[in-house]
């Protein structure tokens, strides 16, 4: 069975024996070929239904010790910022800690780290219609959503409309 990280751009990420192969192409039969992750690196791994079918070449260089633990944590960390409502912070710091210390030197600064998930939080944005449906009533019930369009969405509980009626001046504010 092989063994698949996945990249910062979205990618599956081939590992064997500690080595990291990005897709390089399809083949035909289903076979799919992968390069060294490293460039200069002349390493080939043709792959067929989970299997490796075939290697070329030898790699030119070591492992680097702990990049397949470093490319899961950042994985896993864009994955909950997708999916959770954890703050960037606790995210970024529980994933630290379940990584060996011998590999924290491969990471990038703690800021970039927490950019990567809050870009991924932006790129995705809410999580279906599910998300706002959530906010689509009241606790007691009530519409809350009040206008929705491909571009906008806007909230109002009714006694926020009374209120607003009877206002002769309003002021708004927004996140574009």
């Amino acid at each position: 069975m092989l063994e698949f990280v996945t990249s910062q751009k979205g990618t599956r990420k081939l590992v064997v024996q500690g080595y990291l192969f990005t897709k390089h192409s399809d083949g035909s039969d289903g076979k799919i070929f992968w390069r060294c992750e490293n460039r200069t690196c002349k390493a080939r791994v043709h792959t067929q239904e989970n299997q490796i079918v075939h290697e070329v070449e030898t790699h030119n260089h070591t492992v680097t010790h702990g990049k397949v633990e470093v490319e899961r944590a950042r994985a896993s960390m864009k994955r909950r910022g997708g999916t959770t409502e954890e703050t960037t912070r606790l995210i970024v710091q529980n994933e630290l800690m379940n990584v060996p210390v011998s590999a924290a030197h491969l990471f990038p600064k703690r800021t970039t780290l927490a950019q990567d998930v809050r870009r991924h939080r932006q790129k995705i944005g809410p999580n279906d219609q599910e998300d706002i449906m959530k906010y689509s009533l009241t606790q007691g019930n009530r519409p809350f959503i009040r206008i929705r369009t491909d571009d906008m969405i806007i909230f109002a509980a009714d006694e926020d409309l009374e209120f607003l009626s009877r206002c002769d001046h309003w002021f708004a504010d927004g996140t574009f």
